[in-house]
């Protein structure tokens, strides 16, 4: 990355080396605007990703823009809480099937422990 004043001066990179000089116009022409307060103070450019047209570059959203990104982001939110409850609901019948056998075969050998030799877990599926 490279950061360019209005004038193509280098300003700042990310290369450790020190820039001197001016950045060629092809590159500036390919750079993305730096815009404070809707004037342009700079250009940013990124290698290897070259500026969109300039009808795709905006000083932010319109009102209908805005509530668009505003129904998504809730969209998103709500999918996202579906998604959790439905998998913790599923977490949760999966645990309950694993754990009542278990609790079947805690409460015989407890018997067991106490001397009644008598105890039997019903077998109520044909897996181990």
């Amino acid at each position: 990355m490279v950061l360019v004043d209005t004038q193509g001066k280098y300003v700042a990179s990310n290369w450790m080396q020190r820039l001197d000089g001016r950045v060629l116009d092809a590159d500036l022409a390919d750079g993305w605007p730096v815009r404070v307060n809707g004037e342009t103070v700079g250009t940013l450019i990124l290698p290897g990703f070259p500026r969109p047209p300039e009808d795709v570059i905006r000083e932010g959203f319109s009102p209908e823009g805005a509530a668009t990104v505003g129904r998504v982001r809730d969209a998103i939110f709500v999918a996202g809480l579906s998604a959790g409850a439905l998998g913790l609901a599923i977490a949760g019948l999966l645990a309950w099937g694993l754990v009542r056998p278990l609790r079947r075969l805690r409460v015989a050998a407890e018997g067991i422990a106490q001397g009644d030799l008598c105890q039997r877990v019903p077998v109520s599926s044909h897996d181990e």
